[in-house]
């Protein structure tokens, strides 16, 4: 498993420095499966299975029944949040694809029903099962769009169970979270703060995502020009986050630059 090199408090819990999390572990995941693609080293299959049984025996499991499963953010606690548990299942999806493992296939599709059951009437997904976990945002909705994708892609058997979940999720963000001009909500109902992350993780989900419907690439090409134009600096690092008050303009490793330069990435992808 992964961690951060430093103290995390969510809403909802505190995680010390180096506690195991499913998010930069699912993110670590996909890296060593890539890697495993690209040069055949079985070493980085062999780290991502270990994520998997990480996964499996490490993570607690605050909602299970025969269909459905659910997975901490943590260890260290049972807090049910549904694009990280999602995070989880796209981990033993992708593995057991190579794998041909039934099992992680399985309990991949499991989150996906679980996630899916807990959609509200709109189409929207709130952060969390908890009361104070009940906000819409930008980019964990972005999550579960990516993260259903491509779970159901993985779980070919899951398509149908999953599609008009997805439809109305799809149509929900596209219609709630994007001004005309292209700038990324942070919420449903508010704009500020915009964030870094969530325009990047925004123009991931629109490139991804672009299949099902037509307005997301000219969507993405409408909030790159915005965010380049707003939130880019002259030296070339993105800022943090535009609000009311003004713009913070720290340039945050992980939070920004990395997933601005992967979310560019995936646009010039779209575009060949």
């Amino acid at each position: 498993a992964f961690g951060y090199n430093f103290d995390w408090q969510s809403r909802s819990f505190f995680a010390p420095l180096r506690t195991p999390a499913i998010v930069p572990t699912a993110f670590a995941s996909q890296a060593f499966v890539e890697a495993y693609k690209a040069f055949g080293d079985e070493k980085y299959l062999e780290t991502a299975e270990a994520i998997c049984n990480f996964i499996l025996t490490g993570l607690n499991r605050p909602v299970e029944s025969e269909d459905e499963v659910c997975f901490s953010y943590t260890p260290v606690d049972h807090s049910v949040i549904y694009n990280a548990s999602l995070l989880a299942g796209e981990c033993l999806a992708r593995v057991g694809t190579i794998t041909d493992n039934s099992n992680y296939l399985e309990m991949a599709a499991k989150t996906a029903r679980f996630v899916i059951q807990r959609q509200r009437n709109d189409g929207a997904w709130a952060y969390g099962e908890a009361e104070k976990q009940a906000w819409v945002d930008n980019f964990h909705t972005a999550y579960v769009l990516l993260s259903l994708k491509r779970i159901s892609n993985a779980v070919p058997d899951l398509a149908a169970e999953t599609a008009e979940a997805s439809e109305r999720g799809i149509r929900y963000w596209l219609d709630n979270f994007f001004l005309d001009d292209g700038t990324p909500k942070y919420y449903d109902n508010a704009i500020y703060p915009v964030d870094i992350h969530s325009v990047a993780v925004a123009l991931v989900a629109l490139c991804e995502i672009s299949d099902s419907d037509t307005r997301t690439l000219p969507l993405a090409r409408k909030t790159v020009e915005w965010v380049v134009a707003h939130m880019r600096d002259s030296e070339g690092f993105f800022y943090y986050q535009k609000r009311k008050s003004g713009t913070i303009k720290t340039p945050y490793m992980r939070w920004g630059q990395a997933w601005m330069a992967y979310a560019l990435a995936r646009l010039i992808e779209s575009k060949s």
